[in-house]
């Protein structure tokens, strides 16, 4: 039914250089049989009393109604200037292709105390046993607008069903919440809930949301980098506002209302500034800009959309968006994008009958960029900015302080075997996984690792082709002191102070008996146990307990690095039948251990003499 609409549609695309797609959209919901903007806003009324009905009370009054002039420039009323599409009516109404469905997940997809509301839609084509899935497209509403809205004044869900893709739309709770945690919750419940009922292709899941919900879903993409987990292969956004801070300094109180809501910011941004910065994608210097001076200095410390280097993104807007922030934050965003080196386009129109709608997206250019798009999930250059715990790639970062953004930036050269790593703020530890960076099959490995704050960090490495072993200097070949290997994981760590940087080589020796102290640290006074593996051949071993690191060789070739020079210590100890050994002692509760830090190696001695195993080296630290 509404195929031949869709072509005289891309006709006018293709010949009528003078008339935009925009124009004819909305040219056909303007016709005397279209619902009106009036219909639509009462169809969201109902849509919405039902949610909160549902929803119980979450002490969110409805909007109060648009008056007669209406303030374009503000986000409460231009996103509320809902614009039917024609096509998408005569699919609505029709009785063929495939059909919109309602879903309410309960709290138990959600895991919060509240439902989510969401709309599908399977493809006619549909086929749960396709090898390769289809892909999924997310659409977001706008400020105000339903989990129904996208389907109701655009013909994303048509465009689903013309290339076989299923079609999702959430409300993340509450429609008027900027992407808070609980709307990130269940904005992931309802993707969650629909890979895991459908035959979903997850590596071609694509996000595309208008204004408010353009800023949600690039801070979405932002915050989801792992690559085990979900990932956007795409990203379309449509007349998007990004900065929460700037919008509260923009918009009405009404609007306040709900940016300040519990569930949302919990208060102003002077207040809860940064609340208002984890959600956002772009943050500007709220000194260097007015209402007529947008959108001001961006801060890319503050700013998550720098996580977007690797998600390919659609941008559209209007030049005439009533929005004055729209235009400048768009064109500063597609400057964040280009710096970062996003595959991106963009489609700037102008003359869009009402240019701050979904009207300005041209659905068929959006989903010819998705079209055959992957998720990138392990780019070998990244920039990671989080608040939280993340993986991305090839890091896994944890933050030092909460309350603050961590960011590293980092880049991996597969061709000389070296990961550097640098811009680090505010990171406690920060792992790096050797062989999903694409360094294999070279050795040694070069680390280069600067922290920018005064608090260092601790930098973790595994996963290489050998077990790594210690540390030499790039520039002077000598032992690089404190390196510490951590058997369980063929691990090496180091500790990188405040402000330094460290170039180094990562050595492997043919270290492959296992030693290990529990706990560890361990208080004074406490009781600790030495474990350690070794061949079922072993005779017995020499531990030495040295106070020093030091790189020397040894017997067979082989090299230790914990120091037994004198005052080190050299125990000769029995293995049990499978070559293992446990060590139980206690230490002694003296204040002159407190603060010291033991050098640990083991030497396995097999029958005739000969050198078997030696160890990791490993350090016991005394607190």
């Amino acid at each position: 039914m509404y195929a031949p609409m869709k072509r005289a549609l891309i006709a006018i695309i293709v010949v009528g250089s003078t008339v935009t797609a925009q124009a004819a959209r909305q040219a056909s919901a303007d016709s005397a049989d279209a619902w009106t903007r009036a219909d639509i806003a009462a169809m969201e009324a109902e849509t919405m009393a039902r949610v909160r009905a549902v929803q119980g009370d979450q002490a969110l009054p409805p909007m109060p109604p648009l008056g007669e002039s209406p303030r374009l420039d503000d986000l409460g009323d231009a996103d509320r200037q809902y614009t039917p599409s024609r096509e998408a009516q005569a699919y609505l109404t029709g009785d063929g292709g495939a059909t919109l469905v309602e879903k309410i997940l309960g709290t138990e997809f959600t895991g919060t105390s509240f439902f989510e509301f969401m709309q599908y839609q399977l493809p006619t084509s549909y086929d749960d046993l396709a090898p390769e899935g289809h892909p999924l497209v997310i659409a977001y509403h706008g400020y105000a607008g339903s989990h129904q809205s996208t389907s109701l004044q655009s013909t994303i869900h048509l465009e689903c069903e013309n290339r076989g893709w299923i079609y999702m739309a959430p409300i993340g709770l509450d429609s008027h919440f900027f992407g808070p945690p609980v709307t990130m919750q269940h904005l992931r419940a309802a993707i969650d809930w629909t890979i895991d009922n459908f035959n979903v292709d997850e590596e071609r899941i694509y996000m595309v949301g208008f204004s408010m919900g353009a800023g949600v879903s690039a801070n979405f993409a932002a915050r989801h980098r792992d690559p085990n987990d979900l990932m956007l292969a795409g990203l379309g956004l449509v007349g998007g506002t990004y900065d929460w801070t700037q919008e509260h300094s923009l918009t009405t109180s009404a609007v306040h209302f709900y940016m300040e809501h519990p569930l949302c910011f919990a208060g102003p941004p002077s207040s809860e500034l940064f609340k208002y910065q984890q959600a956002s994608t772009q943050y500007f210097d709220p000194g260097t800009y007015t209402p007529s001076t947008l959108p001001g200095t961006r801060l890319d410390h503050l700013s998550m959309g720098i996580n977007l280097g690797h998600v390919p993104t659609f941008v559209t807007w209007d030049t005439g968006d009533t929005l004055p922030q729209v235009p400048a934050g768009n064109t500063a965003l597609v400057n964040l994008l280009t710096a970062q080196g996003t595959d991106f386009v963009t489609d700037i129109v102008t003359g869009t009958p009402t240019p701050h709608s979904w009207s300005v997206l041209d659905e068929v250019a959006l989903f010819d960029f998705f079209e055959g798009r992957t998720a990138i999930r392990t780019p070998q250059d990244l920039t990671v900015l989080t608040d939280e715990p993340t993986n991305a790639s090839y890091l896994s970062v944890t933050p030092r302080n909460t309350g603050a953004f961590t960011r590293i930036d980092a880049e991996s050269f597969d061709l000389t075997g070296e990961i550097v790593i640098e811009t680090v703020t505010n990171v406690d530890e920060a792992i790096v996984d050797v062989q999903t960076a694409g360094i294999s099959g070279i050795a040694p490995v070069r680390l280069t690792a600067t922290s920018n704050d005064l608090d260092g960090f601790t930098l973790r490495t595994t996963n290489y082709d050998s077990i790594p072993s210690y540390k030499l200097d790039h520039s002077t070949q000598e032992l690089v002191k404190g390196t510490r290997s951590d058997p369980t994981t063929d691990s090496v760590f180091i500790d990188i102070d405040g402000l330094t940087t460290l170039d180094a080589d990562v050595i492997s020796e043919p270290w492959t008996a296992k030693l290990s102290t529990t706990p560890n640290p361990v208080p004074i006074g406490d009781a600790m146990q030495l474990d350690l593996d070794t061949d079922l051949a072993t005779d017995f071993v020499f531990l030495n307990i040295g106070f020093e690191e030091l790189l020397v060789p040894i017997k067979d070739g082989n090299k230790m690095v914990a120091s037994p020079l004198p005052p080190a210590i050299l125990l000769s100890l029995p293995v049990d039948a499978n070559g293992d050994l446990t060590f139980p002692a206690a230490i002694p509760n003296d204040m002159a251990f407190q603060g010291l830090s033991l050098f640990l190696q083991a030497v396995a001695i097999v029958p005739g003499g000969g050198i078997g195993q030696v160890s990791n080296m490993w350090v016991m630290d005394i607190e």
